[in-house]
């Protein structure tokens, strides 16, 4: 059956179970901390530990969207390939990219915004 590629799916369900819930967690941690006044318990460690996860599953995500690019691609079946252009550029095709932003993007371009700020920080600190 086309487009039905079994072994590529376990993986994909468990980290974008994870990538969900671990993202659905910290987005009511992050407001229960402030408005519970927990910032000496929930440190912004904790919140790190927690973006590291959230990347790793975001990354082993994408990794599943190329992967499956890839089959369609290398796959040469016809309606298989149309089945995924399409979904890229056919009429739901703003949900595609917002899927892929959301999901790959949004998460990797954070985690290198902070870092960077990190070090810069550090850099000011030890000069």
């Amino acid at each position: 059956m086309p487009g039905w590629h079994t072994t590529i799916f376990p993986p994909y369900f468990v980290a974008g179970a994870i990538f969900s819930g671990f993202a659905m967690v910290q987005t009511l941690l992050l407001v229960m901390r402030k408005v519970m006044k927990l910032e000496n318990y929930i440190t912004v460690k904790h919140v790190e530990y927690m973006n590291i996860i959230i990347i790793v599953t975001g990354s082993i995500v994408g990794v599943a969207y190329i992967t499956e690019l890839f089959i369609s691609w290398y796959g040469g079946v016809e309606y298989e390939s149309y089945a995924f252009i399409n979904r890229a550029t056919g009429p739901y095709w703003w949900s595609y990219w917002a899927m892929m932003t959301c999901n790959v993007v949004s998460p990797h371009s954070r985690c290198r915004a902070r870092t960077s700020r990190r070090t810069r920080a550090r850099r000011r600190g030890s000069s």
